[in-house]
């Protein structure tokens, strides 16, 4: 095993706000919903500060067995290392996937002890956040 070039500092929930239904004919959570903010530090552009939110949402059309919030901050650094062109993808890849894994952790937690069925959010990939580097393009060849 190689340690990571990302280090969690601190990581913590900011939010944990999770309603059980009282209605015998509630159903899981049909939709939910995240959002991913996220800052590198003005002074230090390989330390970040991430917050990752997941809603869960009501179904209009009969009760929804768990609606609610979680949410979870990370303090995030990238080693001196790793290539400067790929710092913030890293960041935000890889800190979003952690923050996500915590917050599915506290779902199960919460949600395990309820009234109804453990909720677990699926397993979920945030490599959309940042844009893959374009690929080097090859040497230019003289004719």
């Amino acid at each position: 095993m190689t340690p990571s070039a990302l280090t969690v500092e601190r990581a913590f929930f900011t939010r944990v706000e999770i309603t059980a239904s009282t209605e015998p004919a509630a159903k899981p959570a049909p939709t939910f919903e995240t959002s991913v903010a996220a800052g590198a530090d003005p002074a230090n552009p390989r330390r970040y500060q991430l917050t990752v939110t997941v809603k869960l949402a009501a179904d209009a059309t009969s009760p929804t067995a768990y609606v609610g919030t979680v949410e979870a901050v990370g303090f995030l650094v990238v080693a001196e290392q790793y290539p400067a062109e790929h710092v913030e993808r890293l960041a935000l890849v890889h800190g979003s996937t952690l923050l996500f894994g915590m917050i599915r952790e506290m779902l199960c937690t919460v949600t395990a002890r309820g009234p109804w069925p453990m909720f677990v959010l699926p397993t979920a990939s945030f490599s959309d956040l940042v844009p893959p580097p374009a690929p080097a393009s090859p040497p230019a060849t003289s004719s």
